[in-house]
């Protein structure tokens, strides 16, 4: 108040001083008004403007001005002035100091925060530097502004050696690429990054990382920074390759000793294999020999011819297993060949059928075959396909019960032709389907002895099925029979546009007394 008044005291002294000119009493009315709004606010220099003109009015009443009277006219219009003055320069210093509130207000508001950010990244940094996962900060124009010391435990690099810098300026392109990748990507998308990245350390061992970064944003969430967080995959890479090396070797220890034990029972049925043939013909050279004295009785004569039958039927038995054997030790040591012709497969397969539907029947079963194309010239090995066929019907017939049907069928499909071979006997258990082309594998026990057979025929009609560069697979319920399909490409030789001639009948006939050599003990 007593600034007030002395301010007032001021204006009043030097307006009724009558030695002062009108023009410069005015000028000063001016420069005081101004000074008010500019110290208070709109009111101050209006009551300003106020004091001056009833200060005006009395120096034109008293006469007191020295230069000449003041003239009514003239004594308004500097009064408005004043007004105009006091009210221009008032609401110009009202806005000026409501801006200057605002921008305090802000400026006060931006020190809060800013003395809250570096608390938040004092906590921050405090944190992270006792951290174990190296951790960075990067600026938006990737270059970093700070890590912790793990980070520069891990790649071997000081804090004030990274700071400025951008990846490209300190790693290898393998590291540097991604890393500023992901940057790009992050600053773009907004979303965190996450990659696994290898690189060779300065020690020289390869070392595996996952690195995260996300953004850091300032008060308005707009961004301000990237923070970088490593994760070290080194030693679950390492325990990741040790647990399946040892899970590979577990599996190939579960397999060899799954084979040992088909060998073991492989040998074990081969010894029976051998041993049954040989003793029927010992036993029937030694009827042979009792009865050799007796020509002329034909009750001797029967028994030498059924004993001589005997012999051959248990002779063709071990060449067969013997072939199987010679033909297994071949495949394996890859010295088995096939002879390529060109030739009607539906024919060959129509005879293969012809010549032991005769057979079949013998045994209370029937073979049935069916073809939907005439004619497929192609090129195959026509005795290796004649054992695919023998083999499998053998199969057909084995488990066949009495009555049923076998049935052969030939279809065309594009590029390939599909030979199915389907019995309606007792089927393949579900477990058992994946492993029956095993070698050595047998559904059955062996000291069960259900069917005849050593378990390596099926492995050897795979083994040639797949040198005619085809496949076979197998369907079957269990209880209600089983089919085999065969799919062979229709492929012609270039330098054999003629087909080839069918074999002997004579010939074939002795393959499939071959072929078929053990059946006899399943159905008689």
């Amino acid at each position: 108040m007593i600034r007030i008044a002395i301010y007032f005291t001021i204006i009043t002294i030097l307006y009724l001083n009558p030695f002062l000119p009108t023009s410069l009493k005015g000028l000063l009315g001016v420069i005081f008004i101004i000074i008010s709004s500019i110290e208070t606010n709109l009111k101050g220099s209006l009551i300003t403007a106020l004091v001056i003109n009833v200060l005006m009015m009395i120096n034109y009443i008293f006469d007191n001005n020295i230069d000449y009277k003041y003239r009514m006219v003239s004594m308004i219009l500097g009064m408005a002035v004043f007004f105009l003055v006091a009210l221009y320069t008032g609401k110009g210093a009202d806005r000026l100091r409501n801006k200057n509130k605002e921008l305090q207000t802000e400026i006060e508001m931006r020190k809060s925060v800013e003395k809250e950010l570096k608390e938040n990244l004092s906590i921050l940094e405090s944190l992270t530097s006792t951290l174990p996962t190296p951790v960075c900060y990067k600026d938006l124009i990737y270059r970093f502004t700070g890590c912790n010391s793990a980070y520069e435990e891990y790649f071997g690099l000081r804090e004030m050696d990274i700071v400025g810098y951008r990846a490209h300026d300190l790693f290898d392109p393998e590291v540097a690429d991604p890393c500023l990748a992901m940057d790009i990507d992050l600053l773009e998308h907004k979303i965190r990054q996450s990659r696994e990245v290898s690189f060779i350390s300065k020690e020289g061992t390869k070392k595996h990382f996952i690195f995260t970064k996300a953004l850091l944003t300032d008060e308005r969430g707009e961004p301000s920074g990237i923070v970088c967080v490593f994760v070290d995959t080194t030693e679950q890479k390492e325990h990741d390759k040790l647990k399946h090396r040892i899970e590979e070797e577990k599996r190939i220890i579960d397999e060899m000793q799954k084979y040992d034990k088909l060998k073991t029972e492989f040998f074990s049925n081969i010894s029976h294999e051998l041993r049954t043939p040989l003793n029927v013909i010992f036993c029937a050279v030694q009827l042979m020999e009792l009865n050799m004295s007796d020509e002329a009785n034909p009750i001797c004569q029967t028994l030498v011819k059924k004993n001589v039958m005997s012999i051959k039927q248990n002779s063709l038995r071990l060449l067969r297993l013997v072939n199987n054997l010679i033909d297994i030790t071949k495949i394996d040591a890859q010295a088995f060949e096939i002879n390529l012709q060109n030739n009607d497969l539906v024919l060959v397969v129509r005879e293969i059928v012809s010549s032991i539907a005769d057979y079949v029947t013998t045994k209370g079963l029937k073979l049935v075959f069916h073809s939907d194309i005439e004619e497929k010239i192609m090129s195959f090995d026509e005795d290796k396909i004649e054992r695919i066929m023998l083999n499998l019907i053998s199969n057909a017939i084995k488990f066949s019960p009495i009555g049923e049907n076998i049935y052969v069928d030939i279809l065309g499909k594009g590029n390939h032709v599909c030979i199915k071979v389907k019995d309606m006997g007792i089927g393949i258990p579900t477990d058992h389907m994946q492993d029956i082309f095993q070698r050595f594998y047998q559904i059955s026990p062996v000291n069960t002895r259900l069917r005849e057979g050593s378990g390596i025929g099926l492995s050897i009609v795979k083994s040639l099925v797949e040198m005619h560069q085809g496949s076979i697979t197998v369907e079957s319920e269990y209880g209600k029979g089983t089919t085999f399909l065969i799919e062979l490409p229709t492929t012609l030789l270039p330098e054999a546009a003629n087909k080839e001639a069918l074999k002997p009948r004579q010939e074939r006939i002795e393959n499939i007394q071959l072929e078929f050599s053990d059946i006899y003990l399943a159905k008689e």
